[in-house]
């Protein structure tokens, strides 16, 4: 940025400030994937479930992005699938649990995965949760399913 002043002596002097923008990398917080369902239909594997970024309100005054992140075993290719965040509470499935005083209502979305468009091989998926400063990624797995009775579609809770 180049600063000019002229004085009423009609003296002109200029000033030349160099401003360097750096971008501040993500930090990794801490968080919870539960999965609510699992559905098939048309080819499609329809997704709902929640992650909570620890630490911070996850209320409708932050701007929470969801992504679910297909990692091909094979070829380390990822294939991601933008999550859509639910923000009409009635359609919030049961409250958040909040270990540490935070709001954590809005920390659910749904996620549709075309699984025509998914190339063909073995995948592992993450569930990724992002604001402007924090970022949580987790794998979805299995191992919380053995110790549930009420399972739903495929299961009630993974991760």
């Amino acid at each position: 940025v180049t600063y000019q002043v002229t004085d009423s002596f009609n003296q002109t002097v200029t000033k030349t400030v160099k401003i360097t923008v750096k971008e501040q990398p993500k930090v990794e917080a801490n968080g919870l994937f539960n999965l609510n369902y699992i559905k098939t239909k048309d080819n499609k594997l329809l997704i709902q479930g929640y992650e909570t970024i620890y630490g911070i309100d996850n209320n409708l005054n932050v701007d929470i992005k969801y992504t679910l992140i297909f990692v091909n075993i094979d070829t380390k290719e990822e294939v991601k699938i933008e999550g859509t965040r639910i923000t009409n509470k009635a359609d919030i499935p049961k409250a958040v649990y909040s270990p540490d005083g935070k709001d954590y209502t809005y920390s659910w979305f749904n996620a549709e995965v075309d699984v025509d468009n998914l190339p063909v091989g073995n995948y592992q998926f993450y569930a990724y949760a992002e604001t402007d400063k924090y970022y949580v990624k987790e794998l979805v797995n299995n191992n919380a399913k053995a110790n549930k009775k009420d399972e739903k579609d495929i299961g009630d809770t993974y991760r």
